[in-house]
């Protein structure tokens, strides 16, 4: 947008200066020279324009007769009969109009867009203008019911709306689709899981056939023995699948006897204490031909260098425990 005295310097001599402005005029006046459609601006020019003009009942002056009498386009009115409708007395008074017009706008409420080397205040200023919050977290992120926010995205959507200026309406009408996109996204991740998960418990099926029941109910012991939580089985589950934690857990739930050692307080109790691994220790070495058999007999082999470990694991304990 051109200011006052530019439009004026333009013209060169009184008659060019009236040409050049009402051609302007006839571009839509100052809704056409912002760029906009009318509104509140081009209403003010024109009750303006009829003040100057004391009426636009006159016979209109021959100077309106430089302008075209045809529509510039479809549904437009002609540039002489707006300049006419308009009721200038005489083009000074229309450039007059203009200008006043062009004054208020720039030195009333209006948005001034910052240039390449303004101040951070200016540059501050039309932000305020536009409606940018005081802070990233200003932002409201509206999500449906049940829904939670992702506060690490969040944050990041809203510092990064911030820094480009968005306003907060803007912001809101940004969040909604990428929030129903999110959503098609975790609805399709979950439905993927479900699929995944069914696949594996058939494929587990098939490969045990009628003991599948059984192999559950192993499982479910193990996991109640061990006093895990669904959610202990779920993370165990993302990371072998669902096949292979249905088998992990069946054969855990299988070498589990009943008569399972219990703790002092009723918890089941896994391994055995140093004085308990040395009892079983020299029960074993009373056995007749334990040293034979331990040449033939990896299983009895294999227990003896168990109940070996917790005996030495449990001095060492001790040693570290007096210094």
């Amino acid at each position: 947008m051109s200011d006052g005295t530019g439009a004026a310097a333009a013209a060169g001599s009184e008659g060019e200066g009236a040409a050049a402005a009402a051609a302007a005029a006839a571009a839509g006046g100052a809704a056409g020279l912002l760029g906009g459609q009318g509104g509140g601006d081009d209403a003010a020019a024109a009750a303006a324009a009829a003040a100057a003009a004391g009426g636009a009942g006159d016979a209109p002056p021959e100077w309106i007769g430089i302008f075209n009498d045809k529509p510039a386009g479809e549904g437009q009115t002609a540039s002489r009969d707006w300049v006419k409708s308009k009721g200038f007395k005489d083009p000074d008074a229309m450039v007059s109009s203009y200008r006043e017009l062009e004054n208020q706008l720039r030195n009333g409420e209006k948005i001034v867009l910052p240039k390449e080397g303004d101040s951070p205040e200016a540059v501050e200023a039309f932000h305020k203008a536009i409606g940018r919050p005081e802070a990233p977290d200003k932002y409201d992120l509206k999500l449906g019911e049940g829904e939670e926010v992702n506060e690490d995205l969040a944050k990041v959507m809203r510092e990064a709306a911030f820094k480009a200026g968005v306003p907060a309406s803007m912001f809101a009408a940004m969040a909604d689709p990428f929030n129903a996109y999110m959503r098609s996204v975790m609805e399709q991740h979950e439905a993927g899981q479900v699929q995944q998960r069914d696949a594996g418990v058939a494929e587990y099926k098939a490969e045990v056939g009628d003991k599948f029941n059984t192999h559950i109910a192993a499982g479910n012991k193990a996991m109640r023995l061990l006093e895990m939580t669904g959610e202990d089985i779920a993370g165990i589950e993302a990371g072998l699948g669902t096949k292979k934690t249905l088998a992990l857990f069946a054969k855990l739930g299988m070498g589990m006897g009943e008569d399972i050692l219990l703790d002092a307080g009723g918890r089941p109790k896994f391994s055995l204490s140093k004085e308990e691994a040395q009892a079983k220790l020299d029960m074993l070495g009373k056995t007749d031909g334990y040293l034979e058999k331990l040449k033939s007999d990896p299983k009895l082999k294999a227990e003896r260098d168990h109940l070996l470990s917790i005996v030495a694991a449990a001095e060492t304990r001790e040693r570290e425990a007096q210094g």
